[in-house]
């Protein structure tokens, strides 16, 4: 028989994976900063950039780092072993528009993340026009099968879970309660 696997551990081994495939693919194209995007906010590139946080000890020995593309500043001195950007959706907001001269120049790269089962070829290809245009050469692309809802939709889910807490239990069953004795 087949030794059982928690879904955790799985998780967990398919996102180092992901993540080893992600710096084998910079390293192929020489690239050592690269910009996470994806086509709408909730596809997971966050997500994505946390696993590169998690993980990337266990896939390199180079120094690396993860920013975040909304405390970016144009300044910043990208230089420094292995740079990810967590960056923009493309489709949504100003999307590409943010990618200024100067930003594009700081980047060897792109990864593009697509949530599956969501995000449309007619999407992925817009998306690749958009980063073709702007002369940014894509590395390749993380499909995510996890399904990481928008923040404000989350947030809404959070409240509704807090407003119909606690639980109801059903008709017949009651709770029954317990004196300690001292």
């Amino acid at each position: 028989t087949e030794p059982r696997v928690s879904k955790s551990f799985k998780t967990l081994r398919a996102e180092h994976s992901l993540v080893a495939q992600a710096f084998h693919s910079a390293h192929a194209a020489n690239a050592r900063r690269v910009l996470l995007v994806s086509a709408h906010t909730g596809d997971g590139k966050s997500h994505f950039a946390k696993c590169i946080q998690q993980h990337a000890s266990v896939v390199t020995d180079e120094p690396f780092q993860v920013l975040s593309f909304a405390t970016l500043r144009p300044q910043d001195e990208l230089d420094y072993g292995y740079v990810w950007v967590d960056g923009v959706a493309l489709l949504e907001g100003e999307g590409a528009a943010v990618l200024t001269p100067a930003v594009r120049a700081s980047f060897d790269g792109v990864l593009l993340i697509a949530r599956g089962m969501v995000t449309t070829r007619a999407e992925l290809a817009e998306c690749a026009d958009r980063l073709r245009t702007l002369d940014m050469p894509v590395l390749g692309g993380v499909w995510n099968a996890v399904d990481c809802p928008p923040p404000a939709e989350a947030v809404r889910s959070f409240r509704e879970g807090l407003r119909t807490w606690p639980p109801q239990l059903p008709p017949g069953v009651f709770a029954r309660q317990f004196r300690r004795s001292s």
